[in-house]
Parts: C-alpha cells; structure tokens; sequence
C-alpha cells in the first residue's frame, strides 16, 4: 500500500509542474482573418468513366461483354479521367478477339471516343498501359493468316498510340516472343 500512496504523490508533483511550468518556444500573434475573395472549395474529382455502363460496339449475340483489362488516366491532359478498355465477348469457346476502346465522359454513360483496336483485326491484349505523355501502350498476339490455327498465334506486337489533335496515331513494333525452355 506504501507504493501506490508513493506513486500518486509523484504524479501529483508532475501534473503540477506541467500545469505551472511556463510554455516553451516563441509567442506568436493570430491574425484575423483579412477580408478577402471567398474561394469557392475545389471541385470534387471526376471518376473516370466505368467500363460496365458503356455501350460498347461489339455484336455479341446472346454472349455478355467482358472488359478484359482496364485503365484510367487523363489521355488529353483536360483535367478530367478517360478509361481505356479492351473487351471481347465472353463466348463459352475459344480466345475471342479484342477491342480497344477509349471512353469519355458522356451525358449519362460514358461514350466511345476512339477506337483503337477492331475486334475483325483477330488480335488479343494481353497488357494494357498508360505511357508517357498520354499514349497508350499494349502488348498483344494475333494470327498472321487464316490458315494459322486459333491456338497458336503466332503475331507478337507491341501497339502504342500517341493523340494527333483528335485522333490516335498507331505505330507497333514486333514483340519479343518467349522461347520453351528459356
């Protein structure tokens, strides 16, 4: 019992000595506020327009559309987000093919603002990518002709698309392909 009164003695002396000890660091003055124009708060962010609500222009059948890969960016330094969205039909056989789209803001859903990728080029993304300077960037495989069967494509591309006022310019480079056995 001897310690607890020891203990409670001690924080008394403390809180004393924080309570009455004089404050540390330099006084400063408040400023009233000055009057002075109102700035009207920051405007909240935009979202970038969502894939699912857009109309994209693929003729599925009774097939949903499936958005494969997805990213958001401001492509036109507008200040406001565009989607990027390579999406195929979720058919029950076989790699379908993908298209690239752009989507903007539109008045309700989002709307296609560009189309980069047709789906009748036969070719799937397999990486999607924002790149510097608002260009676009996607590593995708495709099939040289016809004759190539559908499980072995044997085109490697790297697509990248720059904005040329309001259209995308597309410039690709061979990818490299992954050896067995590497």
């Amino acid at each position: 019992m001897h310690w607890a009164a020891t203990a409670a003695g001690i924080g008394a002396v403390i809180a004393v000595a924080v309570v009455t000890a004089p404050a540390q660091g330099a006084p400063y003055a408040v400023r009233p506020p000055t009057a002075g124009p109102v700035r009207a708060p920051a405007p909240a962010p935009v979202p970038a327009p969502d894939p699912a609500k857009a109309q994209l222009p693929l003729d599925c059948g009774p097939f949903p559309v499936k958005a494969a890969r997805t990213f958001s960016a401001d492509l036109d330094a507008d200040g406001r987000p565009e989607t990027v969205v390579a999406a195929h039909c979720d058919g029950t056989n076989g790699t379908p093919p993908d298209g690239v789209y752009v989507l903007a803001a539109g008045a309700g859903a989002p709307r296609v603002a560009a189309t980069l990728v047709r789906p009748e080029e036969n070719l799937s993304v397999l990486e999607l990518e924002p790149g510097d300077g608002g260009t676009v960037i996607a590593r995708v495989q495709g099939y040289s002709t016809v004759d190539v069967p559908r499980c072995c494509p044997d085109v490697n591309l790297i697509l990248s698309w720059a904005r040329a006022g309001d259209s995308w310019v597309r410039a690709q480079v061979a990818a490299p392909t992954e050896q067995a056995g590497a």
